[in-house]
């Protein structure tokens, strides 16, 4: 039988799929598939990573072998008004019908059992014993199947002129409920050419991201933190919005990052901070730092399954043995840090994870430090279509004794 043009592209997405694992990200390995298949125009491509990415969100649920078959079915089940993926789907499954792509999932679900393709509906999340506390598999899962917003931050007094670069660009955007600085985009944005973007005026940054320091409370101005795990300086950006008068160090194990992050604050108008290039595990933090702080930032490397909306392709990959992994390295980062932060000092924890062994049990080794615990939340992104993160915030404490 010979193979429609739109039927090739599944089988094309079906080669790749072969070569594909989770070292490298799922973007990144599309921008090289692409790159290395000129041919490809721009219309193909983007439905080539539709079909990828609906596998990644969708294909978990098909208990069928035929691995072209379980793309075609990964598009319908995502959904699609898209008439050439449409095409390609109906190639094999005549009775699809175009108006079924617009279906419910559980109509869908149902359409697919009453032709006896086999479907297992506890795959939504597979591993629910491992979730933190008020997360259940079935809100986490199904959020899943669903691309998160984009997201930015405007910054103090710049709402105006951001509004108005929105605007004569023709770019849609709504308003947080909240929070009278952010505003959402839907997925396929482009923000970063816009002046105000390049100025500094605002920073994409993810709604949950930017409720992270929400637990601080007013510090001093003579207070010294430290942003231990920095990044790219998110969070290092969000304090200095928040607290403009204290000072703050940026450190992280990777050079790139940490001029990224320098770059980053100059331009949004903040003096030059100062920066360190610190591996947690492998270094001496005390003995390099030979300082104490005042509150230290940790938002530690972790499975990042808050952010997994984002990037199905984690989960497709994901073992909970994995989980270990990082927990041994945040007990190391935190033994690391601990000696740098004051007695009375605030420690403010941070994961984008929704697993309770990042998020509570990593809180419980803390506090078994001799740390008293002042609050924590888990910010839960499927309410909103953005990230999850967990945060909490801990005091050293002299007087409560180290289990």
């Amino acid at each position: 039988m010979i193979k429609t043009k739109e039927a090739l592209l599944f089988e094309r997405a079906s080669d790749f799929l072969k070569f594909f694992d989770e070292v490298t990200p799922l973007n990144d390995s599309l921008k090289g598939y692409f790159k290395t298949h000129k041919n490809m125009g721009v219309n193909d491509r983007r439905r080539f990573s539709r079909i990828i990415y609906s596998f990644f969100r969708t294909g978990r649920f098909l208990n069928i072998s035929d691995p072209e078959e379980v793309l075609m079915l990964s598009v319908f089940l995502q959904g699609t008004d898209e008439n050439y993926l449409i095409k390609g789907v109906r190639s094999q499954f005549e009775f699809i019908k175009p108006e079924d792509f617009l279906k419910t999932i559980a109509e869908k679900f149902n359409l697919l059992r009453k032709h006896h393709i086999s479907l297992d509906e506890n795959m939504v999340f597979p591993y629910p014993d491992i979730l933190s506390k008020g997360v259940t598999a079935s809100d986490y899962g199904w959020s899943l199947l669903e691309q998160p917003l984009v997201f930015v931050r405007i910054r103090k007094n710049e709402m105006e002129q951001v509004l108005q670069e929105l605007q004569e660009n023709k770019i849609e955007f709504t308003g947080c409920k909240d929070d009278q600085n952010c505003l959402s985009f839907e997925p396929a944005v482009k923000l970063t050419f816009l002046n105000s973007f390049v100025n500094g005026k605002f920073v994409i940054q993810d709604r949950n991201s930017q409720q992270t320091l929400n637990l601080l409370p007013e510090l001093a101005p003579s207070e010294f933190w430290w942003d231990c795990c920095c990044g790219a300086g998110g969070k290092s950006l969000l304090f200095k919005e928040k607290f403009p008068n204290n000072l703050i160090l940026l450190s992280d194990s990777r050079k790139s990052v940490l001029e990224n992050a320098s770059q980053r604050m100059k331009a949004a108008g903040f003096d030059r901070p100062e920066i360190l290039n610190l591996d947690l595990i492998a270094d001496n933090a005390p003995g390099k730092l030979k300082t104490k702080f005042d509150g230290i930032i940790a938002d530690v490397p972790c499975t990042g399954s808050g952010t997994w909306a984002r990037s199905p392709e984690q989960l497709h990959f994901f073992r909970p043995n994995a989980i270990h992994d990082f927990t041994d390295k945040q007990h190391r980062i935190i033994d690391s840090v601990d000696p740098c932060l004051k007695q009375g000092g605030l420690l403010l924890y941070i994961t984008c994870s929704v697993f309770s062994d990042e998020n509570e049990g990593m809180t419980e080794y803390i506090q078994n430090k001799g740390y008293e615990l002042i609050q924590s939340k888990l910010l839960r992104g499927w309410e909103s279509k953005c990230d999850s993160f967990y945060t909490a915030l801990l005091r050293k404490n002299s007087s409560v004794l180290p289990v």
